[in-house]
């Protein structure tokens, strides 16, 4: 119930305190969350990472990390981390979703860099499609533990845009 009155920076801090008081581990993902919220990105990545030190087994530290990391457009860090996660938890549907969209906005930044002039040349076209190739591969592995989109409703329209990038309409 405290987290619903925050209201200012100093409110914050002192929440994430008292967390910390009662038990850091417990409580890591909201600690991570609230230093987030507040801007301090260093403070959340540390939190991470002591985590990660304390258990290396600790899936939501990767799986966070994966998501700062994703808000951060870093997807190549966004994607160790989470392939880190469902190395973790292989039913981690969730995080099967979030290496798809890392995957291909990789393949769309990709080719925005790597076109000129309305151009990409073959081998660039080729590192293109690999990362929507990739994204396949994991919007796939949503499908197939998530058919019914109870986890993750949209899903089918994210594979079928990588279906028709990479010129496999017929799927």
């Amino acid at each position: 119930s405290m987290q619903n009155t925050l209201q200012t920076r100093t409110d914050t801090l002192d929440f994430v305190k008292r967390l910390t008081k009662l038990d850091a581990n417990k409580y890591m993902a909201t600690i991570a969350s609230m230093y987030n919220q507040i801007g301090e990105k260093a403070l959340s990545a540390r939190v991470l990472d002591n985590a990660i030190a304390n258990d290396p087994n600790n899936k939501m530290a990767y799986a966070i990390k994966g998501e700062n990391a994703m808000g951060e457009k870093n997807w190549d860090t966004a994607i160790k981390n989470f392939k880190k996660t469902v190395e973790l938890d292989p039913e981690f549907t969730a995080v099967w979703f979030n290496l798809g969209v890392c995957a291909s906005s990789k393949g769309y930044d990709l080719n925005e860099q790597l076109t000129e002039n309305g151009k990409i040349s073959p081998e660039n076209e080729a590192k293109v499609k690999a990362a929507f190739a990739e994204a396949a591969t994991y919007y796939e592995k949503v499908r197939q533990q998530d058919p019914n989109r109870e986890k993750v409703s949209n899903w089918p329209y994210q594979l079928r845009m990588v279906y028709n990038v990479l010129g496999e309409t017929e799927k």
